[in-house]
């Protein structure tokens, strides 16, 4: 259960992210009775509705990256260790005279190319003609 949720990580960090995000923009909204909020939206209005979606954006990323990384830490928690497996001895080896003969002789090994084929022996016949 643990290793599946590890390995959706970005969905769960997404998730958490959104949840945080509405509940924080929802509880705690850009307090617009704030005098330098107030004096800001009648000097420059453009600056204060980027700082509004700035303040959004916040609410939704740093969730996100704060689980991405404590996720990120358990799994690197969690992988560390292997599941067990159990180790078994080896088969015994058979005696030689029991053994196959694919398991007794090394594979026979290919003839050389023939040497008519070498381009080393056309140039050499080229350069002995007179």
């Amino acid at each position: 259960m643990l290793r599946r949720m590890l390995d959706a990580r970005p969905l769960v960090a997404m998730i958490v992210a959104a949840g945080v995000g509405t509940w924080g923009l929802s509880a705690y909204p850009l307090p617009m009775d704030n005098v330098f909020l107030e004096i800001m939206a009648l000097r420059n209005p453009a600056v204060l509705q980027l700082l509004g979606y700035t303040y959004a954006t916040f609410w939704f990323t740093t969730p996100f990256l704060a689980t991405s990384l404590l996720l990120s830490i358990l799994a690197i928690v969690a992988y560390h260790r292997l599941p067990s497996t159990r180790a078994h001895p080896l088969p015994p080896y058979p005696l030689p005279e029991h053994r196959s003969p694919a398991l007794s002789h090394p594979a026979p090994r290919r003839s050389p190319p023939s040497s008519s084929s070498s381009p080393d022996r056309a140039t050499s016949q080229m350069a002995r003609r007179p």
